[in-house]
């Protein structure tokens, strides 16, 4: 029981600062055995299995936990005596992976098998129970945080059986679903200003409860200055200037809030442009917005770190973080009417929106600079 306990409080733990997902899956491959067991021969066959699996996921980080059924069964000898043999066994795995690119993963991978025959043997002198295999495995994963999709490979070799050396590789295909979310419990606006993290919990979009970040010209028209396909700038009311990065211009991992090198170099240019006129603005507030697709609760989850990546980003060019604060919108407030690719592009953006701006035609200019003909020719996920 206090093992128990103890896993219990491993994954709360870990369910509270990433997203957690249960995958199911199907691995489908080849297998072979060589031995050096005296009488045996090499042999060759397949290899299946199905399982279940427990993923917490951070933005550059995964760690699945599971359980799964194993056939193998492989075949050898000459014709006139073909030998076969078929192990069916009960499996614990686990594999931490990196996320080295777009929903890319690798990493390597264990299983400690269990069942009444493991060892390959031919005889049930040689006959096992138990099996140790590692190996590497590479996924792709895509989807939205509602349902996520996996595709990958994997080569594995045993690590205990003695006299033999089995070997499998597979083709991994995996669908998963959420089941743990981090903190969605709603929380009030901060109470004031703080350093903003990677890692936003959810809160429910409210007014913000303090005068500080209130917008003071939210009814005010939007007055299009400048749009390049990558950046847009806008005047609205008085003083207010807003600066809306598209996905044209955020290449974020599929649906985490890991921006790519390239965007992030694009912000931090962004950012050397507000703190050349940080005179002339008192403070800002960046947006995050996502399109309809997936839940709200999940949409929402994902503008609000995203808009935290960015505003994190901002920071470290010497903006100081006090004059920066993060909000997600979700899908509730879309710019674009439509249920395509064409209107998904547009709502799925950031805002940077300055407040108090005394000179909005010189903080345009240094903007109108930043132009990235490479980053409005890829596309975003």
């Amino acid at each position: 029981m206090k093992k128990l306990a103890v896993v219990v409080a491993l994954l709360s733990f870990t369910a509270a600062k990433g997203e957690s997902y249960l995958f199911g899956g199907l691995d489908a491959g080849i297998s072979g055995l060589t031995t050096s067991a005296p009488g045996e021969t090499d042999k060759f066959g397949v290899d299946f299995a199905i399982k279940a699996l427990f993923s917490q996921e951070w933005d550059s980080f995964v760690l699945d936990l599971g359980v799964g059924y194993k056939y193998n069964r492989v075949v050898g000898g000459p014709v006139s005596k073909k030998v076969s043999i078929e192990t069916k066994s009960g499996f614990v795995e686990v594999s931490p992976r990196f996320v080295f690119a777009d929903g890319w993963q690798i990493g390597p991978v264990g299983t400690f098998h269990y069942g009444s025959e493991v060892g390959m043997a031919e005889t049930l002198a040689g006959s096992a129970k138990t099996a140790f295999y590692g190996g590497l495995q590479l996924n792709h994963e895509w989807g939205t945080e509602a349902t996520r999709y996996r595709l990958g490979l994997r080569g594995m070799m045993d690590l205990s059986i003695p006299d033999r050396m089995h070997y499998t590789g597979q083709l991994i295909f995996q669908v998963g679903f959420p089941i743990f979310t981090g903190k969605d419990a709603v929380e009030d606006a901060p109470r004031k200003p703080e350093t903003v993290s990677t890692r936003v919990t959810t809160q429910e979009i409210v007014e913000d409860s303090y005068t500080m970040w209130a917008d003071p010209e939210p009814a005010a028209p939007r007055i299009k200055e400048y749009d390049d396909g990558a950046f847009r700038i806008e005047k609205r009311g008085q003083s207010t200037l807003i600066i809306t990065a598209y996905s044209t211009a955020l290449h974020f991992d599929t649906a985490k809030a890991t921006l790519s090198k390239d965007s992030t170099v694009l912000f931090q240019k962004l950012a050397r442009a507000m703190r050349a006129h940080s005179g002339d603005w008192t403070r800002a507030r960046v947006d995050g917005h996502a399109d309809e697709r997936g839940s709200d609760a999940a949409n929402f989850r994902l503008s609000q770190r995203r808009a935290a990546w960015i505003s994190k980003v901002l920071s470290t060019q010497n903006l100081a973080p006090s004059r920066l604060y993060a909000k997600g919108f979700g899908e509730n407030q879309p710019i674009a009417l439509g249920h395509n690719e064409a209107a998904w592009v547009q709502n799925r953006r950031v805002e940077v929106v300055l407040y108090n701006v005394t000179n909005r035609d010189a903080v345009i200019e240094s903007v109108k600079e930043i132009r990235s003909r490479s980053l409005a020719s890829r596309r975003n996920y």
